[in-house]
């Protein structure tokens, strides 16, 4: 019951957040890479995976997560942003957006499984890990 009633609330959030991931990663790939779209990435993947979880959308929180670490990576400059990176972030992010359009009009997440296979091969950064911090 509270799920319902707290969904349009995680609606009106999430998709801000998305789509500022979608805005930076656009920006990346054409070169404009500063600290600041970094914070505000990873501003953005740590709420909505904080959020997913909340609602018990576990996919879009694991999925958030990876990207959350991989660009804490970046910060720390343990990653590089590489075209293929880029790409699969990119790629991410739109169906991160395809599984919130199934939330609202189905109430079920879609399958990001493929996602994070992609970005953990990628990135070295393990869903796993998310369990022992």
């Amino acid at each position: 019951e509270d799920k319902i009633k707290y969904k349009a609330l995680y609606l009106q959030t999430a998709k801000p957040y998305t789509q500022q991931l979608v805005d930076t990663f656009a920006a990346f790939v054409s070169g404009n890479v500063d600290d600041e779209k970094i914070d505000i990435a990873h501003r953005a993947a740590h709420s909505l995976a904080g959020q997913s979880q909340m609602m018990e959308y576990e996919k879009l929180g694991n999925l958030s997560y990876l990207i959350e670490e991989t660009l804490r990576a970046k910060k720390e400059g343990t990653i590089a942003l590489s075209p293929e990176l880029l790409s699969i972030l990119s790629n991410t992010v739109q169906r991160m957006n395809s599984s919130l359009v199934e939330i609202e009009t189905n109430d079920k997440e879609i399958d990001l499984s493929q996602e994070v296979l992609e970005l953990e091969k990628v990135t070295g950064i393990k869903l796993s890990d998310r369990v022992n911090k």
